[in-house]
């Protein structure tokens, strides 16, 4: 395939208005189904497991910590009220800072990423930018994703 690839996957612990590319981290909680699915037909139906707790599914929060260890990855999108996370492969992260191609990023601590002080891939690194952006403010960033 040449398409780009994002390993993405369901969680839920923050609001369906979070802007994409905010990063977020995992809690001490397991993510749970939801109340509705999508029905093969068309439109929604009941979720006959809903509440019930997803094994391996983290819920999560906006990153709060600065170099947070537990980022779980950054927020692509909300599918039916259900965030998607992505956390490998390409992705758009929101960056506070200028930044240039090839920096890894880590938690700022506010849901945004910042330039990591190192060009060392540790348990805090989000993901490495693959096209610089010289602004100083918060702006969305390409980025190979390396969370987890």
């Amino acid at each position: 395939s040449y398409n780009g690839f994002s390993g993405r996957h369901e969680s839920s612990g923050i609001p369906a208005n979070t802007p994409v590319g905010t990063v977020v981290s995992t809690i001490d909680a397991l993510d749970v189904y939801p109340a509705t699915q999508n029905n093969p037909k068309g439109g929604m139906m009941p979720n006959p497991k809903a509440g019930q707790p997803r094994a391996d599914h983290a819920q999560v929060e906006v990153s709060t910590s600065e170099g947070d260890s537990c980022v779980y990855g950054v927020v692509s999108e909300f599918d039916s009220g259900k965030l998607i996370v992505t956390s490998v492969g390409i992705g758009s992260v929101r960056v506070t800072g200028a930044c240039a191609k090839g920096d890894l990023l880590e938690s700022n601590g506010d849901g945004t990423a910042k330039v990591q002080s190192d060009d060392i891939i540790r348990s805090k690194t989000i993901g490495k930018v693959t096209i610089g952006n010289s602004n100083t403010g918060v702006k969305l960033v390409a980025c190979v994703m390396y969370c987890g």
